[in-house]
C-alpha cells in the first residue's frame, strides 16, 4: 500500500521539488478516489465571505483561519471550483482532517495541507501564473471476479491488513456496475492497529453480482 498516498499535483512554470506532490489529508468532503482534472489554482485567501472570483474550470487554495471549513468550501463551490485545497496557518508540517457533518455536504472534493507547504504555494502563485493542480490518491487495487449471477441483497468482503495505525486506511468496494462502498475511512484513531476485519455493504442492493469488482 502507498504510504501517504493522497497528494496535490502542481504544474507549472519551475516548480520547486517540495510542491510538485504535496502529501495532503482528506476531509468528510466528497473524496478524489479517481484523479480530479488539472485544473489552475486560484489562492482566494481566507474565504470569509462570498468569492467573487469566477472559479468555474478553476480549484481554489483557502488559507484555514477564522471561519471554519465547511463555510469556506461552500463559498468556493459556489464561485464554481472544481476542488478546494486548504492551507494550515500554524504547525509547520502539521496537517488536519477536515469532519464534521457540515462538511459532508460540501458539493466538491477538499484537502489539506500543512503550513510550510501551503505557504510555499501560495507565494508561487503570486509569481507564477497558469498554475494548474490536481487531487491524485495513490494506491493498490485488488480485482475480483464473480462469475456467479445472482441478484445482491449485500455484500461482504474479507480483508486483512497488517498496519499499525487504523486511522490511516481508506479501502472502498466497487461493483461491476460502478456503484462504490466506502467501507474504512481516515479516522482519529492513530493507536490501534488494523488486523482482519469483514466489511458489509448495502450500496449494492438488487445489482447483479457477476462480473469484477476492485
Amino acid at each position: 500500500l502507498p504510504d501517504d498516498g493522497l497528494r496535490v499535483l502542481v504544474s507549472g512554470p519551475r516548480v520547486p521539488a517540495t510542491l510538485v506532490s504535496i502529501p495532503a489529508y482528506p476531509s468528510d468532503a466528497p473524496h478524489p478516489d479517481e484523479p480530479t482534472p488539472a485544473l489552475e489554482l486560484t489562492d482566494v485567501g481566507l474565504a470569509l465571505v462570498a468569492i467573487t472570483n469566477d472559479l468555474r474550470g478553476r480549484a481554489a487554495l483557502i488559507q484555514r483561519g477564522q471561519n471554519n471549513f465547511s463555510q469556506k468550501l461552500e463559498f468556493a463551490a459556489a464561485a464554481g471550483a472544481g476542488f478546494a485545497v486548504v492551507r494550515n496557518n500554524q504547525g509547520g508540517t502539521e496537517r488536519l482532517y477536515m469532519g464534521g457533518a457540515e462538511t459532508q455536504f460540501t458539493p466538491i472534493p477538499a484537502v489539506f495541507i500543512d503550513q510550510t507547504s501551503g505557504q510555499a504555494l501560495s507565494e508561487y502563485l503570486r509569481q507564477n501564473s497558469g498554475v494548474t493542480a490536481r487531487l491524485s490518491l495513490q494506491k493498490a487495487i485488488a480485482r475480483l471476479t464473480v462469475t456467479n449471477t445472482l441478484q445482491v441483497d449485500h455484500v461482504r468482503l474479507r480483508a486483512r491488513f497488517a498496519h499499525a495505525r487504523r486511522a490511516d486506511v481508506r479501502l472502498t468496494l466497487v461493483s461491476p456496475a460502478g456503484t462504490r462502498s466506502v467501507l474504512h475511512h481516515h479516522n482519529s484513531d492513530t493507536s490501534s492497529p488494523l488486523g482482519e476485519w469483514d466489511f458489509h455493504s448495502v450500496r449494492h442492493l438488487l445489482e447483479s453480482s457477476a462480473g469484477e469488482w476492485t
